[in-house]
């Protein structure tokens, strides 16, 4: 009667694990990803303001170096970035990132792996 009651519970829970384990996984690296976006948008608020525009319309970015020391500098990872003029030419940063997969609209972002 046991070892019935016991098998009975067993498949059902060799079933539910996994699927639990795999559900849980999908959902704290989505929060994962979602927090590290933020810490993303945060530098590219503060690399924003070094955007300028002069009397001719030409778009250029004026940043100090200690500035951009500041900026990369992180406890466990080093940060990459790219300012594109709307053009796509790029305009500071690290010629090595990949061009974002579609063209933004003024003011706008968009995070993706490269």
């Amino acid at each position: 009667m046991r070892a019935t009651l016991l098998r009975w519970l067993l498949l059902p829970l060799l079933l539910i694990a996994p699927l639990g384990a795999a559900l849980q996984y999908t959902l704290m690296l989505r929060l994962a990803a979602e927090a590290f976006d933020q810490a993303l948008a945060d530098t590219v608020i503060a690399a924003a303001n070094f955007v300028r525009s002069d009397d001719s319309g030409a778009i250029r970015f004026e940043m100090s170096t200690q500035t951009e020391r500041s900026i990369r500098t992180d406890q466990f990872d080093t940060v990459y970035y790219a300012v594109l003029a709307p053009d796509g030419g790029l305009l500071a940063g690290d010629v090595a990132l990949a061009a974002p997969p579609l063209v933004l609209a003024a003011g706008g972002w968009h995070f993706f792996d490269t």
